[in-house]
């Protein structure tokens, strides 16, 4: 059985659904609470510990808040890789620690569910453009996956088989947006924001943000990409979709974008190389 997601109010998101009924493997260690002063993760994000069986087509989005306990860091620290451990140790900030390795904890969580795996058994390779990939499978039976993080809130996408990436910002209004506007986006899209109502620019502006850093990260070209050769949808009013890129032609028709709102105080979106996936939201509990 599966319900549509009222994921935003007035932002059309065709194939976004909220529950799979059919959940099959259960998702080991770790422990989570809602971050202190932040609204909890929407309701059309049903809680789950558990992952589904990947269908043809689908994409999985989790979403995992990150001001977990000290206990809880001290646990999910034992399933990291000795590189992990070490670049968390890099982090100045107790708290960016503790994220990082949260981040990196659920991460293992999650994917360990979907291969029947330990959380600690889960090995990562890197692209030459420093794209994280599982280490140990054949290109052709990879399961992608794509991590971003934001203010204590992770998003982790899944597929089988599709190429992916997620980016979530938390959506506040800062002085120099428009002078990122002008640096990084391309002028049809710096035209639609122009065009946004004072009220809604700080949420166009994310909306353009993420689209563009999701699809630069599940195409794995990384900073070799800039983001003002392609243009995205950012009208509110306006399906999601990538337009126009200047490299690649036929990319509008292969490459569909999704907005992901998780909680009232921040944006996402998820760029998938299929036309109309069907994707899953949840969020990640004990």
């Amino acid at each position: 059985m599966k319900f549509q997601s009222p994921t935003t109010t007035g932002e059309p998101t065709a194939n976004v659904v909220a529950v799979r009924q059919n959940s099959a493997s259960s998702i080991t260690s770790g422990s989570s609470r809602r971050c202190d002063g932040r609204p909890p993760i929407q309701p059309s994000w049903p809680r789950s510990d558990a992952v589904a069986p990947l269908g043809l087509g689908e994409v999985h989005v989790w979403a995992a808040l990150l001001d977990i306990s000290d206990a809880a860091v001290a646990r999910v620290e034992t399933t990291l890789s000795q590189n992990e451990r070490e670049r968390a140790n890099r982090f100045r900030s107790a708290r960016d620690r503790q994220r990082f390795v949260a981040s990196r904890g659920q991460l293992r969580r999650i994917l360990g569910g979907y291969l029947h795996l330990e959380p600690r058994e889960v090995r990562f390779s890197y692209t030459e453009y420093g794209k994280p990939e599982l280490a140990g499978m054949a290109s052709e039976d990879r399961l992608r996956f794509s991590v971003s993080n934001s203010a204590g809130l992770a998003l982790i996408a899944v597929s089988a088989m599709i190429s992916i990436g997620v980016d979530v910002e938390a959506a506040h209004r800062f002085s120099e947006m428009e002078e990122l506007a002008l640096r990084f986006f391309s002028p049809r899209e710096r035209q639609q924001l122009d065009a946004t109502a004072p009220s809604d620019y700080s949420s166009a502006f994310y909306r353009c943000w993420t689209r563009k850093e999701a699809y630069v990260k599940a195409i794995g070209t990384g900073l070799s990409t800039r983001l003002d050769t392609f243009d995205v949808t950012v009208d509110s009013n306006v399906p999601p979709a990538i337009l126009r890129v200047a490299s690649d032609p036929c990319a509008h028709q292969r490459w569909s974008l999704t907005h992901l709102e998780p909680t009232s105080l921040y944006i996402g979106a998820l760029a998938a190389a299929i036309r109309d996936p069907t994707v899953y939201c949840w969020q990640l509990t004990d």
